[in-house]
């Protein structure tokens, strides 16, 4: 019909765009520029086991995992240590295609397109050889977001910006990697089927009292009187969560946070409260957790 716009008009302006990328952005994804703000300590092998797979860069790997664990910390120190560059994703329920691809933007009687995270990515393979896309937090995607990802997660390796196919060229490798939390997290959305069938990965259990004792610095902590049962009470937020009697989950950031505040001022009531009972605002769960410190802290709240 004339005066229409069909989709192959809009495709045949797409590729009119000039793709205009952030410098600032690109060195930004260098591996000298990652920030690493503490030492991994891996529970078991799992630092080796994703060096390995990224060493391969051939299938996007996914790490589900409770909050707290080093997740990030353990992807960004990879990246550094194999002086990978590393594109960031932190994925919320808002983030939108113009995030990830990019958009149209107008200046005057000109236009050009907005470079996305993924086509950063893309331009950083041509400079770095070598590029981590990490998705963090993949489950928050809306289902209409991952969709646009198949392409990207499976052998073809590409994205469509601005009608432009960007691909992995020859001695180029690009590697995939995403966390989420698990299920028993209030508000956690599922990774649609057809994203979760291009995944491989591992589901990292709720750390033990032993692993929690490895991971952190319990330095200056008495075991008795805290360290005993701060575990305890961390081990107890997670059953009642599997039980959906509380929404909230201790994790290893949560005691790291307990054992900071002890060295600050020896006042255990002062921990409870600042790092354990400020996480629960549903009163009922509040009220549970304050009895289960009572009585396992042997202390009056």
């Amino acid at each position: 019909m004339k005066g229409q716009i069909t989709l192959k008009d809009i495709k045949s302006n797409m590729r009119r765009y000039v793709i205009q990328y952030n410098q600032d952005e690109l060195d930004e994804i260098s591996p000298d520029k990652i920030n690493v703000w503490n030492k991994y300590v891996e529970m078991n092998d799992e630092k080796k086991i994703l060096i390995d797979r990224i060493n391969k860069a051939t299938l996007p790997y996914l790490i589900e995992g409770v909050k707290g664990t080093g997740k990030t910390l353990m992807v960004r120190s990879i990246a550094k240590e194999l002086g990978w560059a590393l594109v960031e994703i932190r994925c919320t329920d808002n983030t939108k295609e113009r995030d990830l691809f990019g958009s149209q933007q107008l200046e005057g009687d000109t236009s050009y397109w907005n470079a996305g995270k993924l086509a950063v990515a893309f331009k950083g393979l041509k400079i770095y050889g070598k590029v981590i896309i990490f998705f963090d937090d993949i489950g928050n995607l809306p289902p209409e977001i991952q969709s646009m990802l198949l392409s990207l997660f499976d052998k073809r390796k590409s994205i469509d910006v601005a009608g432009q196919v960007f691909n992995v060229e020859e001695g180029e490798k690009l590697m995939i990697v995403c966390t989420s939390n698990p299920p028993i997290y209030a508000g956690v959305n599922p990774i649609t089927e057809p994203l979760m069938s291009r995944l491989i990965g591992e589901t990292r259990e709720y750390p033990k009292p032993q692993i929690n004792k490895k991971i952190l610095d319990w330095s200056g902590i008495p075991i008795d009187i805290v360290q005993s049962p701060l575990l305890t009470v961390a081990s107890t937020t997670y059953d009642l969560a599997t039980k959906n009697h509380i929404t909230y989950v201790l994790s290893p950031r949560d005691i790291e946070q307990f054992i900071e505040v002890y060295n600050d001022t020896n006042d255990i009531i002062q921990c409870i409260n600042q790092t354990i009972l400020i996480k629960y605002s549903d009163p009922t769960e509040k009220e549970q957790l304050r009895i289960r410190c009572q009585e396992t802290f042997g202390v009056d709240l």
